[in-house]
């Protein structure tokens, strides 16, 4: 074949990158049949081998479309090597969940067992499609297929199996009380200072968290570069207050805590009620952010790892 370029790593790196964001959005679309995601709130694994197929070997899918498009533009170079675009791709999606922070809620046994099978299959593809010349089917051999009706009836019935995600349920609460022993140590004094209602004060810890873990702070620092650049209006701090102008973390709480007051009021006068009863408290926290549907239940399942008790009855003042 050829010596592996600079160049070649550019292009393969940049397919990498393309397939990272390409699975990212298959994921999302996914959700209603199966993928999971990583979030707050831990439902039944419903689809085991669709999250194996679709986390370990989409990505090898990927490789051979890449290797059949070039081998069809005439561009064979290109293919040499092909399995580093995989290995790429995981080197890229690691770093994202470190970078983000999401280091504390992924299960890296499974991980590991996602890299080393996708790695393994693109090695296999790469060395298969060298022997094969081309990669590009031949209808005349296709008849002879037909494990592939026996594959797909085996996936319907493994697929159907459910697993529940202890390990990943302990996982997450570890997660959410080591973020909230954190924060209570940086900003309780705030906190105790600013707002006399515990309720409010609880409701603010569940949406620090969930906040931070959506928005972390290298991702908080590219929004205050923003910000800077363009002075548009956006959410910013780890309360991801929306503003105008430039706001500190702490400055960010202070907000949040009026908007957290107004919001129990709101729902409160709205339901004639004059103290929050469970299912009010997914309305304020779903007033917080509006624009999520499942934010109320996110925000929820944090307030309950952390104080597991009925929602208060204060009323805040």
């Amino acid at each position: 074949m050829g010596d592996y370029s600079f160049w070649l790593a550019v292009v393969q790196f940049t397919l990498a990158v393309l397939l990272f964001f390409i699975i990212n959005k298959l994921g999302e679309k996914s959700v209603s049949i199966g993928y999971m995601e990583l979030s707050m709130t831990l439902p039944e694994e419903t689809s085991p081998v669709f999250n194996f197929l679709f986390k370990a070997v989409a990505p090898v899918i990927f490789q051979i479309l890449v290797i059949a498009v070039f081998e069809a533009l005439g561009l064979n170079g290109l293919t040499y090597m092909s399995f580093m675009i995989i290995v790429y791709y995981w080197c890229f999606r690691l770093f994202v969940v470190l970078v983000l922070g999401k280091g504390r809620m992924t299960d890296w046994l499974v991980q590991f067992i996602y890299i080393v099978t996708s790695i393994g299959l693109s090695v296999v593809v790469y060395r298969v499609a060298t022997k094969a010349g081309n990669l590009l089917p031949d209808p005349s051999t296709l008849r002879d297929e037909l494990w592939i009706l026996v594959i797909l009836f085996l996936y319907q019935i493994f697929n159907k199996m459910t697993f529940r995600q202890e390990k990943s349920r302990v996982r997450h609460e570890r997660y959410i009380k080591t973020m909230y022993s954190k924060f209570q140590i940086k900003y309780n004094d705030l906190l105790v200072e600013k707002c006399d209602d515990e309720l409010v004060r609880k409701i603010v810890y569940s949406i620090m968290i969930y906040e931070n873990y959506n928005r972390p702070p290298f991702a908080r620092f590219f929004e205050n570069l923003c910000m800077r650049i363009d002075k548009k209006g956006r959410t910013l701090g780890i309360m991801q207050v929306k503003t105008s102008k430039l706001i500190s973390n702490e400055e960010s709480i202070i907000l949040a805590i009026d908007i957290i007051k107004k919001n129990i009021m709101d729902v409160l006068d709205c339901y004639d009620a004059d103290h929050l009863a469970s299912w009010h408290f997914y309305e304020v926290a779903n007033k917080y952010n509006p624009g999520d549907p499942n934010y109320g239940y996110q925000v929820a399942e944090i307030y309950r790892v952390l104080f597991d008790d009925s929602i208060g009855q204060s009323v805040p003042t």
